[in-house]
């Protein structure tokens, strides 16, 4: 396995050094970026600089992502494209033009759906699997996610009350990151019922996510599981009597990719295995065990309602009595 074949089709003659080195690892970088975006952005949210500083993370995601493997003709095409629409963005933030916010918006949803088309091809095509189409794989996942979340975001824009939120953050303004935390539930298909689609276009479209997160498990795992196998029946081959191999430091490569396949495997499938079992605890059967649990909870609150509607008596203040249904 030649250095060429672990960062797809590049073409490295003429290229500086620091390039190349960022061609073999561009999509762990950009899978370790997409993982930071997703830490700090609650951070910033709570410290109160959530609007600009995200979006700028978003913006150069989305440019890492469409950086071109290939040398062809009109490869830096799609990063010119991506240039034009931060610059789009940032002027409609200036400008505070409504459609040129919600046109930029739909822009980046674009480029990041392509990205992760882009992604997806260089994961599955190979007839081998090394750490970059690992991270390549995992990267479609989290841009996918990123990206289908800055669509609801500019929906509830454009349509207020898009996505209907529940519990303490009802009353305040839709946000980047509330449109992303929706987009990951759907394509988990956690659903905490917390946020809610609020038209028929969001519910279409979560729908639509919903069904591609699931057949994107099963897809990559079934894939990830064939190429393993056929690892490991080559390295099988390099035990019996290949030395040339060995000797050349290619059974140490595969070993590792290996190694890395098996990771990857086993976290997908324990994502699938999840996201089921997690529908486990709803349904008929989980009649019997929650009844108690929710008698007594009532009975609590009935309680807590009448010790203090005897303090507001005693004050002549009007009491109030909230009947939960069965």
């Amino acid at each position: 396995m030649t250095q060429q074949a672990s960062i797809g089709s590049v073409h490295q003659d003429g290229l500086p050094k620091w390039w190349r080195v960022y061609l073999q690892h561009r999509y762990a970088v950009l899978f370790y970026s997409l993982i930071l975006t997703l830490v700090f952005a609650p951070i910033l949210n709570a410290i109160g600089m959530h609007g600009n500083f995200m979006q700028l993370f978003l913006g150069l995601n989305l440019l890492a992502a469409s950086v071109p493997l290939e040398s062809r003709k009109g490869r830096w095409v799609l990063p010119a494209i991506v240039l034009v629409a931060i610059v789009l963005r940032i002027a409609s933030l200036q400008a505070g033009h409504a459609g040129f916010s919600t046109l930029s918006l739909w822009l980046w949803t674009a480029i990041g759906l392509y990205a992760v088309f882009i992604a997806l091809r260089f994961a599955l095509r190979s007839s081998i699997i090394t750490p970059a189409h690992l991270y390549a794989a995992l990267s479609a996942y989290l841009l996918a996610g990123m990206f289908m979340g800055v669509l609801y975001w500019s929906l509830d824009q454009v349509w207020p009350n898009s996505i209907i939120v529940n519990g303490p953050v009802a009353s305040g303004p839709f946000l980047p990151m509330e449109g992303i935390y929706f987009s990951f539930i759907t394509l988990a298909t956690v659903g905490y019922g917390d946020m809610v689609p609020g038209n028929d276009v969001v519910r279409n479209l979560a729908i639509g996510e919903a069904i591609a997160g699931q057949f994107y498990l099963a897809v990559m795992i079934a894939r990830l599981m064939s190429l393993y196998m056929r690892e490991a029946r080559g390295d099988t081959g390099a035990f019996t009597g290949d030395r040339n191999l060995m000797l050349t430091g290619e059974f140490v490569r595969r070993r590792e990719t290996t190694a890395s396949v098996r990771f990857v495997i086993t976290l997908l499938a324990g994502m699938l295995l999840s996201i089921i079992s997690g529908c486990g605890s709803i349904g008929p059967n989980s009649v019997n065990r929650d009844r108690f649990d929710y008698i007594t909870a009532i009975s609590d609150s009935w309680k807590q309602q009448t010790l203090l509607n005897i303090v507001r008596l005693r004050y002549a203040d009007v009491p109030v009595f909230m009947e939960v249904a069965k």
